[in-house]
């Protein structure tokens, strides 16, 4: 096979790869045996953008700023407000990110500048796992891994100190509207949370 023939194949596969997803690890391009001097031609051609050492954009898609952050920071999980909007139980729009991660966790100390509004909370093994759900994002076969509504319900509901009032009152509305609600799962969650009777209380009110 000559050179021509080598970097003909390599840009078929390339470009069925690219057209598969928005975003992309080094490993994706190494199963398609896509060597990294054609994966930096990409790159200089305008076709990648690499936002964060061996992750890439399509430089022609908008890419959703959760996923990004989720590949970048993959043992995180959003939390708190950040959940609440991603469940669209809330409108206003998390400026600062919450997710938690494993005790003793930190942010890479060369994360992108972007990364820096992340709100890094250290949870203990109990709490961290109880009630993942791994969100789709649109045209990428990646999910970004939040915690379920109700668990997020009971988070913001002990963290009265740190989100407003009007903005638990309003989330809990959301939910007890929607036809997904589970009330019963909601109340089941408040209890491993230790949060029973602030959750009880505020749906009494409101049901």
């Amino acid at each position: 096979m000559t050179f021509f023939d080598v970097q003909k194949e390599q840009l078929k596969k390339a470009e069925n790869l690219i057209k598969s997803d928005i975003i992309f690890t080094n490993e994706d391009f190494l199963k398609q045996d896509i060597s990294k001097d054609f994966m930096n031609e990409l790159i200089k051609d305008g076709v990648l953008e690499e936002v964060y050492s061996g992750i890439y954009i399509r430089a022609d898609s908008y890419v959703d700023d959760f996923l990004v952050r989720q590949m970048i920071l993959p043992k995180g999980i959003f939390s708190n407000e950040t959940a609440l909007y991603i469940h669209d139980l809330t409108d206003k729009f998390p400026y600062t990110v919450w997710m938690n991660f494993p005790v003793g966790y930190k942010l890479p100390k060369n994360v992108p500048d972007y990364l820096q509004n992340t709100v890094v909370r250290q949870v203990s093994e109990r709490y961290l796992n109880l009630e993942i759900i791994d969100v789709p994002v649109s045209a990428s076969k990646h999910a970004i891994r939040v915690y379920s509504k109700e668990k997020t319900l009971c988070d913001i509901v002990k963290k009265k100190n740190v989100v407003e009032q009007e903005v638990i009152n309003k989330a809990f509305k959301r939910y007890l509207s929607s036809k997904e609600r589970d009330v019963g799962k909601l109340i089941q969650v408040a209890k491993e949370m230790r949060a029973e009777n602030q959750v009880r209380t505020i749906v009494e009110v409101l049901i």
